[in-house]
């Protein structure tokens, strides 16, 4: 049985020998469609986490790039010919740059940008800088997230994921070398039968370890440090000893005592020994401040001229970068839109002046009673009703504007009380509109008439 299963083993790897290139070195100099430029400069070839083909399987497990770890405002390069289709805050993505090769029928993304340095619809060079290594999203430590798709979903990138280090082939010998094929076990001979000695063999004792001489200065609660896969728990005070666990970004371990170079620690039911290089003592982070006010803000009250324009404004004013802003006219209701407008600035401040005003259709509006808000949402996930009110849109009386300014209200009313009273004149243009009754004198009939327009 055992000869057999062994045999199927073989069988199966010598099939994938053959559709597969000998080596995944080789298949980067002679496989690859398209000659690309490496997307950081050729010091910085490093890989600490390699593409996971599982992502194709759909749902988040297997990772869909490679990394590349390099400093903070490293340039980050176009790999090839293309157009920039998104420059913006994705998520845990954070600052994520995606290009579009036509030709290739491909996208390249670049996440974890610092800031980027392109725009949407500019037309971008191989090799051109495009944006800058950052930490940005869901990340631990300053580098690259570079990988390939064949189409984006919501504005992200989206499976078929391809592997960067065998979809091009990069020039200047910057690409890494993969990671060795694996090797094909041979058929095993069939193992001696050693000699059973007469007299068993007794081990010799172990010698004991020398005596232990870190300090409990060292002692504490601490985390990593420029890890952005995961720091190994080993066996002993150095890399020559086994591992036996991990410590991922961000995971708090407890420091028993160090000697500066390697620390005891215990990390859940582990307590093994690690580099002091990747860990640093752990500081409770302050909570990030989340406030958002808006000043001086211009909205329709009370009453819409219908077919008038309106301008809207108001400066908004965050603590944290405003992701999303929703301004809409709704029904009555609250939940039927009619005209929604949404952006996402990413900035401390907006003006609603500017797009947000220019997309409001109130001069589109039918007569009727509507409700205009608006709210946005931080960094933190924090989303702020900014306004809500209700106004309605009427057809503009054609008298009754006894002070000329276009709008009807109690204040034309009041104005046409004072004539009455003697205590106020009025011009011939401002009696003929106060003239409601339409008999040529303004007297208390058109106070009346007056009074039951405003309250209706």
């Amino acid at each position: 049985m055992y000869i057999k299963k062994l045999f199927t083993l073989f069988c199966s790897l010598l099939f994938s020998l053959a559709i597969m290139p000998p080596s995944l070195t080789e298949a980067l100099r002679t496989n690859a469609a398209v000659a690309a430029l490496w997307p950081l400069s050729s010091e910085y070839t490093e890989i600490t986490t390699y593409f996971d083909p599982n992502r194709n399987q759909g749902g988040l497990s297997g990772h869909n790039a490679i990394d590349l770890p390099a400093p903070q405002d490293t340039p980050i390069y176009a790999v090839a010919d293309g157009v920039c289709v998104s420059s913006d805050w994705m998520g845990d993505y954070g600052n994520l740059v995606i290009l579009r090769h036509e030709n290739l029928g491909i996208y390249t993304f670049y996440a974890h940008c610092l800031f980027s340095a392109v725009s949407s619809g500019q037309t971008v060079s191989a090799g051109d800088v495009i944006a800058y290594v950052g930490n940005t999203g869901a990340s631990y430590g300053n580098h690259l997230h570079y990988g390939i798709c064949d189409r984006l979903e919501g504005g992200y990138p989206a499976i078929t994921y391809y592997d960067p280090l065998t979809y091009f082939t990069y020039s200047m010998g910057q690409a890494p070398e993969m990671p060795a094929d694996p090797i094909i076990p041979e058929e095993p001979e069939t193992p001696e039968i050693p000699e059973v000695p007469e007299t068993p063999a007794i081990p010799e004792a172990p010698e004991k370890p020398a005596e232990c001489e870190c300090s409990e200065e060292y002692s504490g609660i601490y985390t990593t440090k420029n890890i952005t896969t995961y720091l190994n728990v080993r066996s002993g005070h150095s890399s020559d000893f086994n591992v036996i666990g991990k410590i991922f970004p961000k995971d708090k371990v407890e420091v028993t005592k160090a000697d500066g170079k390697w620390a005891h620690v215990k990390i859940g039911d582990i307590s093994g020994f690690c580099s002091m290089e990747y860990i640093t003592p752990y500081v409770e982070e302050p909570e990030k401040i989340s406030k958002m006010t808006i000043a001086d803000p211009v909205y329709p009250a009370g009453t819409v001229y219908y077919g008038n324009p309106l301008d809207i404004g108001g400066i908004i004013s965050s603590e944290q970068p405003i992701t999303r802003l929703t301004g809409g006219i709704y029904e009555v209701d609250g939940m039927t839109p009619v005209c929604v407008v949404e952006d996402n600035p990413n900035s401390l401040d907006y003006d609603m002046s500017g797009k947000l005003n220019n997309e409001m259709l109130f001069d589109k509006l039918k007569i009727g009673k509507y409700i205009y808000s608006v709210e946005a949402e931080d960094s933190s996930g924090k989303v702020y009703p900014l306004i809500f009110v209700y106004f309605n849109v009427v057809e503009k009386a054609k008298t009754g504007d006894v002070n000329n300014d276009g709008v009807l209200t109690v204040c034309d009313g009041v104005l046409l009380q004072k004539y009455i009273l003697g205590i106020e004149n009025l011009t011939e243009e401002q009696l003929k509109n106060a003239d409601l009754s339409g008999d040529f004198c303004v007297d208390i009939f058109d106070m009346v008439m007056l009074r039951k327009i405003l309250t209706e």
